[in-house]
């Protein structure tokens, strides 16, 4: 069986330089390319990578024909392009995140792709931080923690509490949408707290990612059973005090994270 050919948005960006490295090393099942408005890495710190001329796509996720030229010949698109700052104003989410996620949605359509894996973020949810049971968990030691954490799950209301984190509510909905009009496999992923330290901090321990988890998830979310055509899942580390679900993405796509918050 050849390889796939799997296309990453955002490939200067923590996340998709992580899962470029990730899926670089297996040759053999994944042949992986990379679409960014820039080759180097964002910021200093982020993981290296060597992207070859002949697998990187140079341009912007809102320009409808770079992207369309990307993702031409592809089997799946793992779309981590994004602005991820919850301070972003509207015309630099607007861009991104809005015409973006579209644009990659419609060329992947028009080109035939089998799957686009979306990066959604836990930012969905994070009104919910609000709630006194959730503030509990979140400041209580591990040895108090209560003997079960009440679970926001795929199912829960969305509860985004900035321009951002509406984006990604956004982006689930049309994922959603282009699921259900054109029959197309799309699998958006709650992404968590990841740093360039690959390091928790204390102010992050229930909604950290490490590098391995969050390759692992979208790694699972690309081998996921055809019959998986439109899921929501979320890309946590087994964290004490997660109070997010990742029961669901253990049953649907064997999803098990290896490292936790400290």
């Amino acid at each position: 069986m050849s390889a796939k050919k799997v296309l990453i948005t955002g490939t200067s960006g923590l996340v998709g330089g992580i899962l470029y490295e990730h899926l670089s090393q297996f040759p053999e099942r994944y042949a992986v390319y990379g679409l960014d408005w820039k080759r180097a890495a964002s910021d200093p710190g982020s993981p290296g990578r060597t992207l070859p001329d002949d697998r990187f796509y140079l341009g912007d996720v809102a320009d409808f024909d770079a992207v369309q030229g990307a993702v031409d010949g592809k089997d799946l698109v793992v779309h981590m392009a994004a602005n991820a700052d919850p301070e972003a104003d509207w015309e630099a989410v607007l861009s991104s995140n809005i015409i973006g996620s579209y644009t990659v949605l419609e060329a992947s359509r028009k080109a035939g792709v089998e799957r686009v894996v979306n990066a959604s973020s836990i930012m969905v949810n994070w009104g919910c931080r609000r709630d006194p049971e959730t503030r509990a968990v979140e400041e209580a030691a591990e040895e108090d923690l209560p003997a079960a954490i009440p679970q926001v799950t795929h199912l829960s209301e969305v509860r985004p509490d900035c321009l951002y984190g509406a984006s990604k509510v956004w982006v689930e909905t049309l994922s959603r949408a282009y699921a259900e009009a054109h029959g197309m496999s799309v699998i958006c992923v709650r992404v968590g707290a990841i740093n360039k330290t690959d390091e928790n901090a204390a102010c992050q321990r229930s909604w950290w990612c490490s590098y391995g988890d969050i390759a692992r998830m979208i790694e699972c979310c690309i081998e996921a059973p055809a019959d998986v055509r439109f899921d929501i899942f979320y890309g946590l580390s087994a964290n004490p005090w997660r109070w997010m679900d990742l029961d669901h993405a253990k049953a649907v796509v064997g999803f098990e994270p290896v490292d936790r918050a400290q």
